[in-house]
């Protein structure tokens, strides 16, 4: 209350200034033409005045009943001394200048003028009672003085009003600016948690599926060795060239972490990438394989280029790690403004859920959902698994 309090004085020192400077001029003047009993009255109703006026700082934000009551006991004190000595009524209603400045400062603009106007409207009534007559001239002095102060105090309080306006909208402009920082470490830290997660599909879906086929190649040459070295020779050769590739994408992957994805150099059009993936897959691994293109895919964007390739090479690779199959199918098609792959193998079938570890499945339906389609896998009749992605072609983010 205390720091609340001088700061209220610090906004209105002028008024308490100006106001008990005129206190102290009215309290000389009429102390030296009085004598008598009526000093003591007077002088007790004057500090009375004074004090009265000095806690009347509380009132700035307090409900407007109390500054009525305020404005309504000063007025009947400045009375009550015009009425004890209608002499000195003209130095009287001098002290209705301090508190005509707080009228419009503590109340709002209507009822602090009303004030302003009650007080000229007594300043003429007293005025006519000690004379007689009516001075319009010094009337007309006294209510522009009145009017003077009044439009200082509004003046202030609008000063006051918009300081205070402005700092809410600093202390909002605070809490927007400190929402924003968390925002944008947010926003970063999903972007990270995204790019971890795309760096985690790609390493699974290149690298894995090159390290299963070389295991299947492994298993076959060891078989060979005994029987068949040249044939296992050959098979170590090729095994050899897919972990080179292995390799090599891994490099890419890694560069990307430090290139744009501009920077990426384009690839041949998906009918060609999904061809020699199936050739090799099915080389390398033996397991017929039986591709069928739509002769009407178009050029694919950089992203469905990859979504598409990725998912038929992490179906192969889920093909030849689980369903032991006889036979494996990958079907693409165009259909109504989205892409489609198909995979769908002879094998012991897909239980339903995908188990913790099943990272190829989550990815492919990561990327499905990143780009607007969807990822479904079910069992096939009469046997076997099949697997369905759907991506429209023109890219929709929902992240």
């Amino acid at each position: 209350m205390r720091s609340n309090t001088l700061d209220l004085f610090k906004e209105f020192w002028l008024i308490y200034l100006a106001g008990y400077v005129t206190l102290g001029a009215v309290i000389l003047l009429v102390l030296a033409s009085i004598d008598g009993q009526a000093v003591f009255l007077t002088f007790t109703l004057l500090l009375l005045f004074g004090v009265i006026f000095g806690l009347s700082v509380y009132l700035f934000e307090s409900p407007p009943i109390f500054s009525h009551l305020y404005l309504f006991v000063e007025s009947l004190i400045i009375l009550v001394l015009a009425n004890l000595h209608p002499e000195l009524t003209l130095f009287f209603g001098v002290l209705f200048l301090p508190i005509t400045s707080q009228a419009p400062l503590f109340l709002p603009f209507l009822q602090g003028f009303a004030w302003v106007f009650i007080h000229i409207a007594i300043a003429v009534i007293a005025t006519y009672q000690t004379s007689s007559f009516i001075p319009w001239g010094e009337i007309g002095l006294s209510a522009g003085g009145y009017l003077g102060f009044a439009g200082f105090g509004a003046t202030l309080r609008t000063s006051i009003k918009r300081q205070k306006e402005s700092q809410a909208l600093l202390e909002e402009l605070q809490v927007a600016h400190s929402q924003l920082q968390q925002y944008t470490q947010q926003a970063e830290q999903l972007a990270v948690s995204e790019e971890r997660n795309r760096l985690s599909r790609e390493l699974h879906d290149s690298l894995g599926h090159r390290l299963t086929v070389a295991i299947v190649q492994l298993e076959g040459a060891k078989r060979l060795i005994p029987t068949e070295p040249d044939r296992a020779a050959t098979i170590v050769d090729s095994m050899r060239t897919q972990l080179k590739d292995a390799l090599g994408e891994l490099r890419q992957t890694l560069t990307s972490l430090r290139a744009q994805s501009d920077d990426i150099p384009e690839t041949a059009d998906i009918k060609t990438a999904v061809s020699a993936l199936v050739h090799t897959f099915e080389n390398a691994t033996g397991l017929p394989t039986h591709l069928s293109l739509d002769p009407n895919l178009p050029q694919l964007s950089p992203t469905h280029h990859t979504a598409v390739y990725r998912t038929v090479q992490e179906s192969l690779t889920n093909i030849q790690r689980h369903a032991q199959a006889s036979n494996a199918w990958v079907h693409i098609e165009q259909t109504n403004g989205h892409i489609e792959i198909q995979t769908t193998d002879d094998g012991v079938g897909f239980d339903g859920v995908i188990e913790d570890g099943r990272f190829g499945l989550r990815g492919l339906e990561e990327r499905a959902t990143q780009l607007g389609g969807n990822f479904h896998i079910q069992n096939n009749e009469p046997v076997g698994t099949k697997l369905t992605v759907r991506l429209p072609l023109k890219e929709t983010s929902h992240e």
